[in-house]
């Protein structure tokens, strides 16, 4: 709902199921992926722009998130993420950040913590 309002791309992901750090940044192309709702790894393009942890891609940007840290039903704890860019401003991301955590907690409950 807030990614049709503010035209930012939001994700989610279940930060039970991540290993180590997040990180955005270009891929070298041997890291694994597996597309939300497959269940084997596809190959990925050298330089694309990805969220990743210690050993999987987390997302690809502008593309398809995977299938290991979806949220479902059982998660407990997750992260959410805004996608801007030059023209959007830092204000307006956190703003799109405050508005996701606040709906969820509003249909779901529960707190969160914006970092």
């Amino acid at each position: 709902m807030v990614s049709l309002d503010t035209f930012l791309a939001i994700g989610a992901h279940d930060s039970d199921k991540i290993k180590g750090n997040v990180q955005f940044r270009l891929v070298k192309g041997d890291e694994v992926y597996v597309p939300l709702g497959e269940i084997k790894p596809v190959k990925i393009n050298k330089g694309e722009y990805a969220c990743v942890d210690e050993e999987k891609i987390l997302c690809r940007m502008d593309m398809k998130q995977c299938e290991q840290t979806k949220v479902t039903i059982d998660t407990k704890h997750f992260i959410v993420y805004a996608q801007g860019n030059k023209e959007i401003s830092e204000k307006q991301v956190k703003d799109a950040l405050k508005k996701t955590c606040e709906t969820i907690i509003k249909y779901c409950g529960g707190e969160y913590q914006l970092v």
